[in-house]
Formats: C-alpha cells, structure tokens, sequence
C-alpha cells in the first residue's frame, strides 16, 4: 500500500481519489510532526558525540515520542488493524522469549542468514519508508493541488466476485513509494552503514506498525506491558545467570556483553533497523560504541498511546467543559518520556544496559490508570 492519499485494496482501510488525502488544515500537527522528524534526525547527524550526556536521551526522546505520535495518528484513520487480545498479551512474552533464544544460538552458531534477513527488511523497510512518507508528500502535493490517476488492470482480475477495473493513485503517493524502495535498497545494499538512514527506517517501522496494530482494551494493554517488563528484566538483568546455572560457568553460549539481549542487539549478524542508535563513549554498556534503543521499546508502549487516543476521541463527546480530544494521549506520551528519563539515569548511575520496559511499563499504565482513576473513568476505559 501507499499510505495516506494512495492506492491500497479496499480490504485495507485506505482511501481512494473519491475521498481527501491529508491537509494542513485537517492534521497541522502530523505535519509539523514530519518537520520535527526531519530537524530531529538532521540536527543528530550534526551534534552526533558532542554536548553533555543527556543529548542522548534528547534525541531519542524526540524520534520514539514523534514515531509514537505519527503511527497514533495515522492509526485512527485506519478502519482495519491486526487487534492485540488478552490472549496475545499473554503468550507475548513467551513467543518473544522463543523468538529472542533462537536468534541468540544462530548468533552463536556463527549461522549466516544475512541473505535472508536482507531481502525481508528490504521489503518490510520499503513498504514503511513508502507509506511514511506518502503521508509527508501528501501534504505537499493537497498544496500543489496534485490530480489524482487511474492505471486499468486485466479484466480477469476480481475482488470479491467483481472486477478490479482499474488502480487508483496520486503522484505523492508513487512518488513515495519510489523513495521509500529507493532508501530501503540503499540501506540493505551499503550494509545499513549509516546510522542516521538506520534510525529514519526505524521511525518509519515503528509508525507503521503502530498504524496496524491496536489493543482490544486496556486491560490487553496492562497485561503485555507487564508480561513484556517481566520478558526485558529476566533476558537483561538474568539471562546470563540462567544460562551459567544450565550451562556451567565457560561455556561457549555465555553472553559476552553481559546479557542475552545485549549480545543480539550489537550482533553484527543482525544488522538491520530493529533500534535507534546514537554514538557515545565505547562503554560495557555501549559495546559498539553506540547508544542504543530498541524498537520495541518504541512500539509496545506506543500501542497504549494509540490505545488511549482512540478512547480520547470516542469519550470526548461525553466529557463536559470541553476536555480536549488528546488528555489520555498527552498524559500517555508524558509518562513514556519521563520513563525513558528514568532509563537513562539508570544507564547512567550503573554504567550498564538497562531493560527501558522495565521503566517505560509502570510510567505508562501507571499514569493512564490514575488519570482515569481520577476522572471517574476507569470503568469506561
């Protein structure tokens, strides 16, 4: 699909040329929140290892917090997402943990399938930059007053019994798509050599995911926040334990960065936009001489940010005095910055890897809960 503007299956949610791509007027905020987007990756380009320690946290603070926003946003206009249950929540951890050790032997292994994880981010890298930036382009273009195409299709091809027809389209849209499989091959191609390119897709992942995934209800989200705490601070702070009690101290599948988590996510082996990444001093914490923060670390607390912008819109006809649409969101993306704080001091103060959910988690649900609590809302949320 192409985003906002552009030609995806009715199935998917998007629009067409008979309904209005993105305007200024209609999302200021989304626009400016490209801007900033931009200005933030440019200007860490720039100041990358100079100025005090909490530049870091600067930077990524503003990347999660405008990927958050974007995907929040773009998510509402969806009319169809994969629906994050109870259930899932609940079996998150575990899949994740399976997922996290298999990836973890291949490391140790020396298994190479770089070829494979090439071509899979290639597409998955492609799509995201295409339909992030097909959002951007669109504000453009609804200025230019871009006209919209059709390109018809073989009449053999049906949808639900009917023939397709035709494809429609706008140039933003394919002007995007272009830029985001050109970016996307680049990145692959040059071995995703630049950190800066890395952390553009990685915002781009992020937003589209949060686009395409929701939570069925905040009791969903309390429990694959709290499951996933338990999954960072048990494959941080005491996968290397677990391993030396089964192991045996010496052995060849001990972590040699300290912890499970570490050792995947500086692996040269994995080498793909799956964290933001900022240079600093080469530290026991910073074992590729790089800051890092994952993308889940982005993602799982940003569900509940979308999560709570949708129940922001359905409750704001029901509040009196006019509360505006964005209170759950704006007191969500608070607490996930002050967490994040949190995650940096602690980096800090320790001088080692920190699991960021074990922060972002309680800050989150934490902060939500009590402004419902307060609000007299908690059963309608």
């Amino acid at each position: 699909g192409w985003g906002a503007g552009g030609a995806r299956g009715r199935g998917s949610g998007s629009r067409g040329l008979d309904e209005a791509p993105w305007t200024l007027g209609e999302a200021p905020g989304v626009a400016f929140a490209h801007v900033m987007l931009g200005a933030v990756l440019a200007g860490g380009a720039v100041g990358a290892g100079q100025g005090p320690p909490v530049t870091g946290f600067l930077y990524f603070g503003s990347l999660a917090a405008l990927a958050i926003f974007l995907g929040g946003r773009r998510g509402r206009r969806a009319s169809t997402r994969t629906v994050i249950t109870v259930r899932d929540g609940l079996l998150a951890p575990v899949t994740l943990s399976v997922s996290l050790s298999a990836i973890y032997v291949a490391t140790k292994l020396g298994l190479d399938f770089g070829a494979v994880l090439n071509g899979y981010f290639f597409l998955v890298e492609a799509l995201a930059a295409g339909t992030g930036l097909a959002v951007a382009f669109g504000f453009a273009g609804a200025v230019l007053g871009e006209s919209g195409f059709r390109i018809p299709v073989p009449g053999w091809l049906e949808e639900g019994g009917e023939p397709v027809g035709e494809v429609e389209g706008l140039p933003s849209a394919a002007l995007a798509g272009a830029a985001g499989a050109a970016l996307a091959a680049w990145d692959v191609a040059s071995g995703h050599s630049s950190w800066v390119v890395n952390n553009f897709m990685a915002c781009m992942l992020a937003a589209f995911f949060l686009e395409n995934l929701s939570l069925s209800s905040f009791r969903a989200a309390a429990i694959l926040l709290g499951g996933l705490l338990v999954y960072d601070a048990f494959w941080v702070f005491g996968s290397s334990a677990a391993l030396e009690a089964l192991l045996g101290a010496g052995s060849a599948f001990a972590p040699k960065n300290g912890s499970v988590m570490l050792d995947v996510a500086s692996s040269p082996l994995i080498e793909a936009p799956t964290k933001l990444l900022f240079p600093a001093p080469l530290s026991a914490a910073r074992p590729g001489g790089f800051s890092l923060l994952g993308l889940g670390d982005i993602v799982v607390p940003g569900l509940l940010v979308g999560f709570a912008m949708r129940f922001d819109e359905a409750e704001e006809s029901k509040r009196e005095g006019g509360a505006k649409r964005d209170l759950y969101a704006a007191w969500a993306l608070g607490a996930y910055t002050l967490g994040l704080g949190l995650t940096f001091l602690a980096n800090s103060a320790t001088a080692s890897a920190q699991p960021a959910l074990v922060y972002l988690s309680p800050a989150t649900v934490g902060a939500v809960t009590l402004v419902s609590a307060v609000r007299g809302e908690l059963p309608r949320l």
